[in-house]
C-alpha cells in the first residue's frame, strides 16, 4: 500500500474544509449533471413459488429493482431543448445484465414537460423543454436482471465544458462513510491489544487500584483499555445471546446474524472503504441475503472529443 493511499482518508477531508472556503465562479455557464441517487428492490418472488410479477404487457418477472438518476442544472444558464444536438440526444443506457422494464421522469417543476422515449430494451432517450439553473429531475429506472447494473449517461448540447455523466460517483464513498469506517476500525483493532497489553501496563504500574481509584494513571493507557474492554464485552454479550436464541430453534435453522457477512469480512470492508473509498453494502435481496455487496468501479468520465463544447 502506497504513502497516497494511506493519507487518502485525511486528504478527502482536507479537500471538503477547503471546499467550503473556495469562492465560486462568478462565470456563467451550463453544468447538466447526471447522478445515481440510489437503487432499490421493488419487488421479489423466489423461484420455487408458483407467481409472478407482471408489467403492463404482460410480461413474468420474478424481481423488479429500481434506480434513482437526478438530472440536475448545476449551472447559472437555463438549458432547453435545442441546446441538445439532434444528432446526440440526451441518452441512457444500462450496462450487461440488466433490462429497462419501464422508466418515468418526474420533475421538480411541475411545469416543465419532459418525456422519456425507449429505443431499446437497454436505452432510454430523454427530452426535456427547460431545465433552469438549480431545477433537477429525478428519473426512477424500473429494471430487471442484475440491480447492479452500471448506467451510462450522454448526449451533447451546447456551450456544456464537463461530462454529463457521473453516475461513477456513485461508487466512491464520502469522507464521512471513510472517516465513520476508520473510527469503528480502531474501535476494532483495539479491542485485543488495548484489553490485554494495556491492562498489563496499567496493573504493573500500578496494581488493581489503577483501574478504578488511582487518579494518576495515564489517559494514554487508560482510553484504549478501557475502549477495548467495551468492545469485548458488546462481542462477549452478542455472542450469548445468539446462543441463547438457538436454544428456541431447531437444530441448524439459522439465525439473522448467520445471514450476515462475518466479522473477518466486515474488517476487510472497512479497510477497502477507508483507504481506497470502495463503498459496500449488505443485500437485503432474496436471492442473495446477506452477501456483501462490493459496488463495481466505473471510471469517472474524462474529456473526449464527443464532449468538446460545441
Amino acid at each position: 500500500m502506497s504513502g497516497i493511499e494511506l493519507f487518502s482518508p485525511v486528504a478527502a477531508v482536507g479537500r471538503f474544509f477547503l471546499s467550503l472556503f473556495r469562492p465560486g465562479t462568478r462565470t456563467p455557464q451550463k453544468k447538466l449533471r447526471a447522478q445515481l441517487l440510489m437503487r432499490g428492490i421493488v419487488s421479489e418472488i423466489p423461484e420455487f413459488l408458483p407467481f409472478y410479477i407482471c408489467d403492463e404487457i404482460g410480461a413474468r418477472h420474478k424481481g423488479l429493482y429500481v434506480i434513482g438518476l437526478l438530472l440536475w442544472n448545476k449551472g447559472s444558464i437555463a438549458i432547453t431543448s435545442t441546446d441538445f444536438l439532434p444528432a446526440s440526444p440526451l441518452t441512457i443506457e444500462l450496462g450487461a445484465g440488466a433490462e429497462i422494464i419501464s422508466a418515468l421522469a418526474v420533475p421538480v417543476e411541475d411545469a416543465t414537460l419532459c418525456d422519456i422515449a425507449v429505443a431499446g430494451t437497454q436505452k432510454l432517450v430523454v427530452s426535456v423543454d427547460c431545465i433552469n439553473p438549480g431545477e433537477y429531475i429525478s428519473i426512477p429506472l424500473f429494471i430487471k436482471g442484475d440491480p447492479m447494473a452500471t448506467v451510462n449517461v450522454s448526449g451533447r448540447f451546447v456551450g456544456q465544458s464537463e461530462p454529463i455523466d457521473c453516475t461513477a460517483d456513485e461508487v466512491k464513498a464520502g469522507w464521512g462513510e471513510r472517516f465513520a469506517n476508520l473510527f469503528l476500525l480502531c474501535l476494532i483493532l483495539n479491542a485485543l491489544p488495548g484489553t490485554f497489553i494495556g491492562g498489563w501496563v496499567i496493573y504493573a504500574k500500578y496494581g488493581l487500584t489503577g483501574f478504578y481509584r488511582n487518579q494518576n494513571a495515564s489517559p494514554f493507557l487508560m482510553a484504549p483499555f478501557g475502549l477495548g474492554l467495551t468492545i469485548l464485552i458488546m462481542f462477549v454479550m452478542a455472542r450469548l445471546m445468539d446462543k441463547h436464541a438457538r436454544r428456541d430453534i431447531p437444530e441448524g435453522y439459522p439465525l439473522q446474524s448467520d445471514l450476515e457477512p462475518p466479522l473477518l469480512e466486515n474488517i476487510k470492508g472497512m479497510f477497502r472503504t477507508v483507504f481506497f473509498a470502495k463503498k459496500q453494502r449488505v443485500s437485503t435481496s432474496l436471492f442473495s441475503w446477506g452477501k456483501q455487496i462490493i459496488i463495481p468501479g466505473k471510471k469517472a468520465k474524462r474529456r473526449t472529443i464527443d464532449d468538446w463544447v460545441v
